[in-house]
This record gives C-alpha cells, sequence and structure tokens, in this order.
C-alpha cells in the first residue's frame, strides 16, 4: 500500500486526479482504504478498476479471464469478414 501513488476520487476536492502530493493517507491497513487529508472522503485499494466491488478473489477473475482469452481470440476472428 502507498498512499503517493494514490489521488482522491472525489470530484469535489482540489486534490481530485493529482497523485504524490502527499493529500492521501492510509486509513485502514486490513481493509486497505485510504483518505484524503483535504475532503475526509475514504476509498478503496480497488477504486476505479475492474476488481471495485468484486466479491470473488483476484486470482479467480484473473484465472477465468485468463482462461476465456483463447476462446475470445478465435471467436472474433471468426467475425471479422474474410478476405
Amino acid at each position: 500500500m502507498n498512499p503517493h501513488q494514490r489521488w482522491c476520487h472525489n470530484r469535489r476536492c482540489r486534490a481530485y486526479g493529482r497523485p504524490a502530493e502527499g493529500h492521501i493517507v492510509i486509513h485502514s491497513k486490513k481493509e486497505r482504504r485510504y483518505q484524503c487529508k483535504r475532503c475526509r472522503c475514504t476509498f478503496s485499494e480497488t477504486t476505479d478498476t475492474a476488481f471495485y466491488r468484486m466479491h470473488k478473489p483476484k486470482w479467480l477473475v484473473l484465472a477465468v479471464v485468463t482462461l476465456l482469452w483463447p476462446t475470445a481470440a478465435r471467436c472474433r476472428r471468426s467475425l471479422l469478414p474474410s478476405e
């Protein structure tokens, strides 16, 4: 957990979208949450990612995507118009 790589996700905050300025601190290591010092909003480590609010383990999601990737590539090729 590195708060210096994070930025505030509150659009009304002056620190919104500005990483490495020291506005973000660790709010909870156990729950992996951060807090903005300017607006006091908290947000999770996975905010704005595909893993946000996911109730399955990250390893399981990555395994499913890895297994489905070749199938998706074959389907995409079959949908392309033949030359």
